[in-house]
């Protein structure tokens, strides 16, 4: 996680610090190293939101993007409590997502957060072709070959990340029908909107 309480504030990380979870009892161990962003990591997550995983350098990246205040925001409702990766102040949950999710893991997050935005890591996707876009009458096809099955599962707004400050706002999903080597997923296709990443950040950062 990017922030821990020390004291009362929330603050980033700092070499030998420790702190505590916001949302739970905790106790946070600083992490600086030389490669990831530095990032505090829980001592134990037993008691932690269990959507919690191990973050990427990715992960922590994209959150770092958002001021404090809207990072790493608990939200209780019906007696369940999880942490948002960004909670913006109209009630807009943005969740970044590296890790495989299961597809009944996204139907809780999505019915729980309600107002919610995906941003899936595809950078690798894109750098090895197995996403490719094509531009066509205004507007952007694509092929994605051995893509994450569970995106589908997705009802609400997915973006994915394709490196190099590109993002692509999927609109619509299409399963390849030709025959193909049962052993092997079938592509998808579609269709949907290039954008860009300081373009993301404008549309959905709060206007001070």
């Amino acid at each position: 996680m990017l922030y821990a309480l020390v004291g009362d504030e929330r603050i980033t990380a700092t070499p030998s610090a420790r702190g505590k979870c916001d949302s739970c009892p905790s106790t946070m161990i600083a992490k600086c190293g030389k490669i990831m962003i530095w990032h505090w990591a829980h001592e134990s997550l037993d008691h932690c939101d269990p959507w919690r995983q191990g973050e990427t350098a990715w992960h922590l990246g994209w959150k770092a993007k958002f001021p404090k205040e809207f990072a790493e925001r608990q939200i209780i409702r019906d007696g369940k409590k999880h942490i948002a990766d960004i909670l913006l102040p109209n009630g807009k949950v943005i969740e970044f997502q590296h890790s495989p999710i299961s597809s009944e893991e996204i139907a809780e997050r999505e019915s729980f957060y309600k107002n919610i935005l995906w941003v899936f890591d595809a950078t690798d996707a894109a750098e090895n072709g197995r996403f490719q876009m094509y531009e066509k009458d205004g507007y952007w096809t694509f092929r994605w070959k051995a893509p994450r099955k569970t995106i589908r599962r997705c009802r609400l707004p997915i973006y994915i990340d394709i490196g190099d400050g590109q993002m692509f706002e999927i609109r619509k999903i299409y399963t390849a029908t030709e025959s193909y080597n049962p052993d092997r997923p079938r592509p998808w296709f579609g269709w949907g909107k290039l954008t860009y990443e300081d373009l993301f950040l404008k549309q959905h950062m709060p206007v001070p």
